[in-house]
């Protein structure tokens, strides 16, 4: 059974590129857990694409729907639906729109007899290449408006919401229950799945082959996750000493005792704290934000030190490229616990301060250069010394 997928992923990765650059983040395992095809998310919020063995080799008795709903998976990733059924009041008829919405994006060769498709809805002439929102607002008025009474639409509505759907099916294992901390964790690895498969698909120059939509949509989530700061400047002004260094084996310098390969290289790393604002005037959604831009940092080779703290120090540790699941603090506001720290514990090059702003001028005097990222029009600006605005 493995190797069929395999042949299947390496088919991708010739023909369809884009999909088979994606597919290679996330593991695939034989499973009875679904009948079908589905995405999993598990206890360690870790995604895995689990094939059913059965459907697989019956249902799917073609190379051409092997694909198919694999690319049906896939692009659930890419719109970003695992975390959004939570904001629709009915999950069934939000699992029509979803699907409707991706399948338009499959060839219909690669798709099953019973996948949900425009011809469901032919006798309203349902307008293609629409959003997900769209579609389950006009699903709603097939279902209540008295015009669409006699319609095979609503019929085909009413059906797949009162019995059990397959393709619906597939979606009960997303992780709704997931806390919102855990849903941004989730969200962030696939975003970093998605930015690797498309550099890498650059490089392929073989863009032009995704269908349009996808592609603009694409270009746009990735876009919304680009750092507005060019860190590797900015960190490169804070400070040009390091006081971490480390050696590499390398093939491309010699040992200059012995004249053999590989040698050794030494390296630099910049020693970053990271101070969060956890006080109760920093909204949730603003910690996913400092987390992007930390994660930013992190990609430039610093080592990273995080400190939690309102008026007090609650938690610190070393950042390893993910979101916690939830911060510590809602307090009140004090720069002075997380200044001390670094002076005498922690001992970094530099300090990178997230917070709003919202409190009073530091009196500790800091022995090394701080960057203020102050949150301001839902923007993250950085000001190398403490705004007196914010006084």
């Amino acid at each position: 059974m493995q190797n069929p997928v395999h042949q299947v992923s390496i088919d991708l990765l010739l023909k369809e590129p884009f999909f088979g650059h994606f597919l290679t983040h996330f593991k695939k395992q034989i499973s009875d857990k679904t009948e079908t095809i589905a995405i999993d998310v598990d206890d360690n919020n870790e995604l895995a694409l689990l094939i059913n063995e059965t459907y697989w080799e019956n249902t799917l008795h073609k190379v051409d729907l092997k694909k198919g709903e694999i690319k049906h998976q896939l692009l659930h990733l890419i719109f970003g639906h695992l975390n959004r059924s939570e904001t629709y009041q009915n999950d069934d008829l939000f699992g029509v729109a979803a699907d409707l919405t991706i399948n338009q994006l499959i060839d219909t060769e690669q798709l099953t007899y019973d996948s949900i498709t425009l011809n469901d809805f032919s006798d309203i002439n349902l307008p293609p290449n629409k959003t997900l929102d769209f579609y389950y607002k006009r699903f709603l008025e097939i279902l209540i408006e008295p015009e669409y009474g006699n319609t095979n639409a609503r019929q085909f509505l009413q059906k797949t919401l009162t019995e059990s759907h397959q393709k619906l099916a597939q979606h009960t294992l997303w992780g709704q229950t997931k806390t919102s901390g855990e849903q941004k964790i989730i969200e962030q690895k696939i975003m970093e799945a998605l930015s690797t498969a498309w550099q890498r698909f650059e490089r392929s120059n073989d863009v032009g082959d995704l269908p349009q939509g996808l592609e603009i949509l694409i270009k746009e989530r990735l876009k919304k996750r680009q750092s507005s700061i060019n860190w590797k400047r900015v960190l490169r002004l804070f400070t040009n000493k390091s006081r971490k260094t480390f050696l590499k084996n390398t093939i491309r310098r010699p040992s200059k005792r012995y004249g053999t390969t590989p040698g050794m290289k030494i390296y630099k790393r910049q020693k970053i704290l990271i101070a969060i604002d956890t006080s109760a005037s920093i909204k949730e959604t603003l910690f996913q934000q400092f987390f992007d831009e930390i994660y930013h940092i992190w990609r430039q080779g610093a080592l990273i030190h995080i400190v939690e703290c309102d008026v007090e120090i609650h938690r610190y540790y070393d950042y390893n490229g993910k979101m916690p699941k939830f911060v510590k603090g809602k307090g009140g506001t004090s720069f002075n616990p997380v200044i001390a720290y670094a002076n005498d514990k922690f001992r970094a090059d530099a300090i990178v301060y997230f917070t709003d702003g919202k409190g009073e001028k530091p009196i500790v005097k800091s022995r090394c250069p701080i960057l203020w990222l102050i949150e301001e029009h839902k923007q993250l600006i950085p000001y190398f010394r403490f705004p007196e605005s914010f006084l």
